[in-house]
């Protein structure tokens, strides 16, 4: 039995590209929070701005990591994968976003624990999601 490169490449183009959302995503809402420091909004103005921002954040913390599985979807869709194998990648994915964050992010390991139950099961409800479209 043989290796496919070609779907290896999907594969690995789909893990990569739903990794590389997600750090854009954390980057994105990083820059969000800094801007106001920067810009030099007044007291009054940078409360409001931060007040929006968290508000803004709290909905993300679903919609980014199923917008990841529906970017990883969207890469595999040409692969004929059932759903057991869309479990089993997507395993592989979310596993590879705490290391990203532990080591490019500096994320403390008790943030990471938390945050990972929420990632898989959001990450892989995209996945689901991105199947259908």
């Amino acid at each position: 039995m043989t290796a496919d490169p070609a779907r290896w490449l999907l594969v690995t183009t789909g893990i990569v590209a739903a990794n590389l959302l997600g750090a854009a995503f954390c980057l994105a809402f990083f820059l969000l929070f800094q801007l106001p420091d920067r810009v030099g909004l007044q007291s009054t103005a940078q409360q409001w701005f931060y007040g929006f921002a968290v508000m803004a954040i709290w909905p993300s913390l679903v919609l980014v990591p199923m917008a990841m599985g529906i970017a990883a979807a969207y890469f595999w869709r040409g692969l004929s994968f059932s759903l057991w194998e869309y479990f089993l990648w997507w395993i592989v994915t979310s596993l590879i976003s705490p290391f990203g964050a532990y080591f490019a992010f500096k994320e403390g390991a008790v943030c990471l624990l938390i945050g990972f139950p929420i990632l898989f099961v959001c990450g892989f409800a995209g996945v689901l999601l991105g199947r259908l479209l």
